[in-house]
């Protein structure tokens, strides 16, 4: 793969990692569940890390 289309995936990446932090955040601040979406939390932690990651080493 060209290095401009992996650059691309990584940044999806990094956007599907904000948005399951930020979808995370809105459910706990206001449907008051803890527990049940943590995953989504670990979720997007690690996508936003592995964009980061691979987005740095490709440029």
């Amino acid at each position: 793969m060209k290095k401009s289309s992996k650059k691309l995936i990584y940044t999806f990446w990094i956007f599907v990692g904000f948005f399951a932090i930020i979808k995370y955040i809105y459910q706990v601040i206001y449907e008051k569940t803890y527990i049940s979406n943590i995953l989504t939390l670990f979720l997007g932690i690690i996508l936003l890390f592995l964009g980061a990651i691979n987005f740095r080493k490709n440029i």
